[in-house]
C-alpha cells in the first residue's frame, strides 16, 4: 500500500500597517490645554481622552478627512472612521458632520489592525449667526448713560 500524496501551499506575507495619520488641514485642531477651547471641554472619565487633540466642528458642517497609513506599501491600506456618539457628530465613510453641540471621540483605525489608530476629541459648537444690540436710549449724549441689550441668534 504505497500511496503518495502531494500538497501545495500558497503563502502570502502581509505587510502590516504601523501608523495611521489624518490630514486635518481644513478643520481647526487644538491642544486640549489651548486657552481658546479648554474652558469648553468636559473632563473625560478616561484620563487618556483628556490628552487627545481636539477637532472643532460647527453644527451642520461637513468635513472630509483624509487618512494616511504607514508604510506606504502595507498590504491593506484601508481605514475605518468611527464616532462614539451619533447625537454629537456622524461619520459617513471619511466625512464628519456636526449634529448638535457637544463632545465625542473620533477614531480612525487600520481596517486590518484596529489597534493601530489615531483618535481625536471632537468639540461640536453652535456658531452665533447674528448679534443685535438694542439701546434703551439711542440718543444718549457724551457722559450720559443708557442700557444696551444684546440678542444673540444661533
Amino acid at each position: 500500500d504505497n500511496k503518495s500524496y502531494k500538497a501545495q501551499i500558497k503563502v502570502t506575507v502581509q505587510k502590516p500597517v504601523t501608523s495611521v495619520t489624518v490630514n486635518t488641514d481644513k478643520l481647526p485642531v487644538y491642544a486640549p490645554t489651548d486657552e481658546k477651547i479648554a474652558p469648553y471641554l468636559s473632563v473625560r472619565e478616561n484620563a487618556e481622552e483628556n490628552e487627545l487633540p481636539v477637532l472643532l466642528l460647527p453644527v451642520k458642517k461637513k468635513y472630509q478627512l483624509l487618512a494616511a497609513v504607514e508604510p506606504k506599501d502595507a498590504s491593506n491600506r484601508n481605514v475605518t472612521f468611527t464616532g462614539n456618539d451619533d447625537s454629537v457628530f456622524t461619520v459617513a465613510k471619511n466625512a464628519v458632520t456636526g449634529v448638535a453641540a457637544g463632545e465625542a471621540i473620533l477614531t480612525v483605525a487600520s481596517e486590518s489592525n484596529p489597534e493601530v489608530n489615531t483618535r481625536f476629541r471632537v468639540l461640536v459648537v453652535q456658531p452665533v449667526t447674528k448679534v443685535t444690540i438694542v439701546m434703551s436710549d439711542p440718543s444718549v449724549t457724551v457722559g450720559g448713560q443708557t442700557t444696551a441689550t444684546a440678542k444673540i441668534e444661533l
